[in-house]
């Protein structure tokens, strides 16, 4: 995943920009995706209305489609009403293409909805899109290896983190504890009982845990093994909206979920 630094992360120029990079890689621009988009959603638009949904002059839009057309994304077929007319379909070609956007644009803007919303959750199911689950090891109080604040570099943006300042960090520190104790019994890892139990909101809800050790990759991958019991999400479901502390500071907050 692209890191963008925590003061333009929120912002939505900065996500446009650095889609805008990474499609540019795919050999596609972020307009051309909309227009993939919004064909595979509504097949067999005329490009009249894509023009109005997608408020692109026709023109513009014209131009595009001759390009995604040239690269074998977009075909155009007789309209059967009106033969002076065409319609505008995806190409199976395209599909994969389509899927590997989309998951990029729901992995940038994991972080603004990283507390996974079941409205939410809804709403991307609804686009058909993938919801990429960022941090999923409460920025490391899952991992085991955080104790104190002192075991955070002095450097370690996470000491201006709300959760990991005054008695949010005891209290963050204690749930993970519960967590630990509901792992021993499962006989897994904490991280391993959290992964699995995000993996069982759907196939469509994909934890990206970060790791810079071999074996903490082996030991995330073991979450795939762990099978929860109705029982065990439950236990899980109850903890989480126990949180303490605000996910980012206050002016990072006000930039969440925009």
């Amino acid at each position: 995943m692209e890191t963008l630094p925590f003061e333009i992360a929120e912002t939505a120029h900065a996500l446009r920009r650095a889609f805008d990079r990474r499609a540019t890689g795919l050999g596609v621009t972020r307009t051309q995706w909309k227009v993939m988009f919004r064909l595979d959603r509504c097949p067999g638009l005329k490009q009249v209305e894509l023009a109005d949904l997608l408020d692109i002059e026709p023109i513009t839009l014209c131009r595009i489609i001759d390009r995604l057309e040239e690269s074998g994304l977009v075909e155009r077929r007789s309209d059967p009403s009106d033969r002076r007319a065409w319609q505008l379909f995806l190409t199976d070609a395209a599909r994969p293409l389509k899927a590997k956007l989309d998951a990029l644009g729901a992995e940038l803007i994991a972080e603004a909805f990283a507390d996974i919303d079941p409205e939410l959750l809804d709403t991307v199911r609804e686009l058909g899109i993938a919801f990429v689950a960022y941090s999923p090891l409460g920025r490391g109080f899952l991992t085991g290896q955080i104790k104190s604040p002192a075991d955070l570099a002095p450097d370690d943006w996470r000491h201006r983190n709300p959760r990991f300042q005054g008695e949010n960090f005891q209290k963050n520190l204690d749930l993970a504890t519960r967590v630990q104790t509901l792992a021993r019994e499962k006989g897994c890892t904490a991280a391993q009982l959290a992964l699995a139990w995000l993996l069982s909101r759907g196939k469509d809800v994909v934890p990206i845990p970060g790791s810079t050790r071999a074996e903490r990759v082996a030991e995330n991958a073991g979450a795939l093994d762990v099978q929860l019991t109705a029982a065990n999400i439950a236990s899980l479901d109850a903890l989480a909206p126990t949180v303490a502390g605000e996910r980012y500071a206050e002016g990072g907050m006000r930039a969440v979920n925009r």
